[in-house]
């Protein structure tokens, strides 16, 4: 097959793209890493595990929800493994570098960005000569701005044809890309769904509290609600009641804390009623006696 000056202007572009402007914002990246924390406990990047970890680290949570693609590889430490999704959100929007990115870097980072999605988001692999040239020209541009070399980028520039392996590359790195972007953009929505549910169950979470704490502090006594006596005579049972009374200690104890259940059952009229209620007395006494603060006892 042979392929047409458009077609060639669109593969040479894809390799500046993703090949060239990657390496250089590795640079990029380690400078601006250097340049905040060289100097204190974090050290210099050198592409080792605890590096990503102090970077993984720095992220509050909101950021470590919503990148969590690009941090999962982060955390590796090794930029070389790094895409370009990898690094612009890195220098761009992080919280250790992004939040306190000069203006003049961060617009020229984000130059390449913007070229970057630009190639991604071509309908057909194919680019004129005034676009081609325009693109460079603002990779070119940028690099400069950064202190970056252009030698690479100039070579590509005026290339007059292209290996057909790397050609075959680099389409499949923008498929990967556009894939890559896809998968971002469905992370994304996601994160931000979680984070809304969380942030939802917080507020709820603490309007609970907030009422518990009114309710409390509107019932400072301790009370003991039983129901009524029958009007006909009551047998003691305090075998019975003490035998219960120490199989709720038991499954309180064995639960640490947590809310315990028993349930009384037998035919109508055996007592169950009854015996509740004189476990429930028995409870309030003994607490009260003991003096264990606040007691609260009732029947539904």
């Amino acid at each position: 097959m042979e392929y047409t000056p458009e077609q060639l202007n669109y593969f040479r572009l894809c390799y500046i793209a993703f090949n060239l402007v990657p390496e250089g914002l590795r640079k990029v990246f380690k400078q601006e890493w250097d340049f905040r924390y060289k100097t204190i406990a974090l050290g210099e990047w050198k592409d080792t595990p605890k590096n990503g970890l102090d970077f993984y680290n720095m992220e509050s949570k909101k950021s470590r929800a919503k990148n969590a693609r690009c941090l999962a590889t982060i955390q590796n430490g090794n930029t070389a493994e790094w895409d370009g999704t990898c690094l612009f959100y890195a220098i761009l929007y992080s919280d250790s570098i992004g939040t306190s990115l000069s203006p003049v870097i961060s617009n020229d980072v984000d130059n390449l960005r913007q070229v970057r999605n630009g190639v991604a988001h071509i309908s057909e692999a194919q680019l004129t000569d005034a676009d081609f040239q325009n693109c460079v020209g603002k990779v070119i541009a940028a690099f400069n701005s950064l202190r970056l070399p252009i030698s690479d980028v100039e070579e590509v520039k005026n290339q007059s044809s292209f290996p057909t392996a790397e050609v075959q590359s680099l389409m499949t790195q923008v498929d990967n890309l556009q894939a890559k972007l896809l998968q971002a953009k469905s992370d994304l929505q996601e994160a931000q769904k979680v984070a809304k549910k969380k942030e939802e169950e917080a507020k709820e979470k603490e309007e609970e509290v907030e009422a518990l704490k009114q309710e409390l502090n509107s019932r400072v006594e301790s009370f003991c609600n039983l129901a009524f006596k029958p009007s006909h005579q009551i047998i003691r049972r305090p075998k019975d009641v003490m035998r219960i009374r120490t199989k709720m200690k038991e499954l309180e104890e064995g639960r640490k804390g947590a809310i315990s259940t028993l349930y009384l059952s037998g035919i109508r009229g055996c007592g169950k009623s009854q015996i509740a209620r004189q476990i429930g007395q028995e409870y309030f006494n003994k607490r009260s006696r003991e003096g264990e603060g606040l007691t609260f006892v009732a029947t539904i």
